[in-house]
Order: C-alpha cells, then sequence, then structure tokens
C-alpha cells in the first residue's frame, strides 16, 4: 500500500503541448516500470500470465495492452478500489479501443475539470462482486438468453451470448466482445473488452 500511495501522485497526466505529453508518456511508463519491478513474480518477463495473488490493480499497471485505462484510472484516483479487498469485475477497454474515440474526447476525459465524469466513465465497468465467464454464462441461460447487472456508478451492462462469444452493451445501445476472459486477481477477475461506453448523457468540457 506505501508503494501504490507514493506512485498515484505522479501518475497525473496534463493535456498540453505536444512536448508535454510526450513527457507525460515517458514518466507514465517508468512508473509502470517500478510496479512490474516491485510486484510482478520474477521469472515472468513476457507477462504471459498473472500471478493470481496479484490485485486488480497491478494486473491492469503491467498490461501493455491496458495503458491508456490505467492511466485513466490513475487520474480519476480510482487505484483504491481496484487495489482494495474487493471482490470486484472489471471490464477493461484495451488501447485500441480508446484509439477508436476521437482525440478530443480522450484528451477532455483527462482533463481535471472532467475528473469527475472520468470516474463515471470507469465505474461503469466496474461490478462490485467476482463475475467469472461461467457465472456470466449461467446468469443468461437463467434469464432466458439476456442477464443485467448493476455497475458501481449504478448504470446497467447487459450480457448475452453469440455463438461461443459474450456480449455486453451499455444503456444506450453500445456493444462489445469480452476477447479476453477470466483474469484472475487477489481480489477479483477482470475480462477485456474492445469497445468502449460512455454513460447516458454525458456532456464533456472539451480541451481549449
Amino acid at each position: 500500500m506505501k508503494n501504490f500511495i507514493l506512485f498515484l501522485p505522479l501518475l497525473v497526466f496534463l493535456v498540453g503541448c505536444t512536448s508535454e505529453n510526450d513527457s507525460q508518456k515517458e514518466s507514465f511508463s517508468k512508473e509502470r516500470e517500478l510496479i512490474r519491478e516491485e510486484r510482478v513474480v520474477k521469472g515472468d518477463p513476457d507477462n504471459t500470465t498473472m500471478p493470481t495473488y496479484a490485485s486488480v490493480f497491478d494486473g491492469i499497471a503491467i498490461s501493455s495492452d491496458l495503458t491508456t485505462f490505467f492511466a485513466m484510472m490513475s487520474a480519476a484516483d480510482l487505484g483504491e478500489m481496484l487495489y482494495g479487498p474487493g471482490p470486484i469485475t472489471v471490464f477493461v477497454p484495451h488501447n485500441a479501443a480508446f484509439d477508436r474515440l476521437p482525440a478530443e474526447t480522450q484528451e477532455s476525459l483527462l482533463q481535471s475539470e472532467n475528473k469527475a465524469k472520468l470516474g463515471d466513465v470507469l465505474t461503469s465497468y466496474i461490478i462490485a462482486q467476482e463475475l467469472m465467464t461461467k457465472d456470466l454464462i449461467k446468469m443468461i441461460a437463467d434469464d432466458g438468453g439476456s442477464a443485467s447487472v448493476e455497475t458501481v456508478l449504478g448504470s446497467v451492462l447487459t450480457f448475452k451470448r453469440d455463438g461461443e462469444n459474450i456480449m455486453m452493451s451499455d444503456e444506450n445501445g453500445n456493444t462489445a466482445t469480452i476477447i479476453t476472459r477470466d483474469n484472475m486477481h487477489s481480489n477479483g477477475v477482470t475480462h477485456v473488452i474492445d469497445a468502449v461506453f460512455l454513460p447516458v448523457g454525458m456532456q464533456l468540457t472539451t480541451p481549449q
């Protein structure tokens, strides 16, 4: 926890000129490497497996494909939630999903005046219970082909099966596919998804 407290103040992202952004990215990369050295089991340099005793926070922090979510998680000060005792389930959009957002939307989410809204975006992917793939499949079957779950934000995610795939949708009707399932951690589970959702009616302050 001590290391966690020290890391978060260093992970503040400023939206400004290109040189400032480059400096931020370099600093962020260094902090991720520190987390990797401190918390990842030695002998797994490629991160092909995740130690089950590492937290959800750790798992997201060390994944090279989840750096955007980690940056936003840190900017929104949500590390404590993902590092806490749990259990939680997090559906994490990968970097390519964020890259499909307009650049101004990504910049807006990282502006300090949008910090609370950024927190709303991220908590709309978090569920306060552990949901494995088998749990989702059972819920979908028991509920007649479609199962709904409330998020920490209070919004609703709906799950359906499409052949072997599990699809999820938000209250706006946006859909995503769960592409990497059942990443186990000491305080919960993560699933990687291929789309980014914004809560219903969200209005962002645009960058100046």
